[in-house]
């Protein structure tokens, strides 16, 4: 009999979890299936810059730019919309905030890895990126300053160096920031991997510390 009252409690406890993530649109590990990704998981396209922000252009016809989110960010988030902030026509600054992607209740912004002037918006961004190098990219601008804007891109073998850097680094993050996630428990794997949307499970305040130490 304890046995059994042993189990229902912690059945219990995972219901009360469960419709308590689900009433604030997150889900709970325990009813999900996993996927993970690692170092290896990352591409980068042979043709685009990628910048410290984990935004990404890459160069058009005419002087313009088409610019995204790079694959660190849709694998780390999965569910999520990305909506632009400017509309064509809007002048940005290098610098400036350009997107953002809302997922729960929270979001994360990215800053504009070039200036220059918004020629268009992608009307066709699902609430899912799945391909962050191809249509889901994030706005066209004509670039101005080009020349500047290069000396902070990195490129083929030194983007994906970076990104490794960085896919450590969010462990570590993720290692630091998990006493704040107590119904969800361990998103991260043996064998050095993490969780597809790992950030969604965290509070708030990690979510804006993401965007401070990663994004900013």
């Amino acid at each position: 009999m304890v046995a059994i009252f042993v189990v229902l409690t912690f059945v219990g406890f995972l219901a009360v979890d469960y419709f308590v993530l689900k009433a604030q649109g997150k889900k709970h590990p325990a009813f999900s299936t996993y996927k993970v990704f690692d170092k290896k998981s990352f591409f980068f396209p042979e043709d685009a810059y990628l910048a410290p922000g984990h935004t990404w252009f890459t160069r058009l016809d005419g002087g313009n730019v088409k610019i995204g989110i790079d694959e660190f960010i849709s694998k780390s988030l999965m569910d999520f919309k990305l909506i632009p902030l400017t509309e064509p026509g809007t002048k940005v600054k290098k610098g400036d905030y350009i997107f953002e992607a809302k997922f729960n209740d929270s979001k994360i912004r990215f800053k504009s890895p070039v200036a220059g002037t918004v020629q268009a918006v992608n009307q066709n961004l699902s609430s899912k990126v799945t391909d962050p190098y191809g249509d889901d990219w994030a706005i066209t601008l004509k670039a101005e300053n080009m020349a500047e804007s290069l000396n902070f891109v990195k490129t083929k073998e030194a983007a994906h160096k970076w990104l490794n850097n960085e896919f450590n680094r969010l462990k570590d993050f993720l290692d630091a920031s998990l006493n704040e996630v107590q119904p969800v428990g361990a998103t991260m794997h043996d064998g050095g991997n993490i969780v597809e949307g790992a950030l969604s499970y965290l509070s708030n305040d990690a979510i804006q510390k993401f965007e401070n130490d990663f994004l900013n």
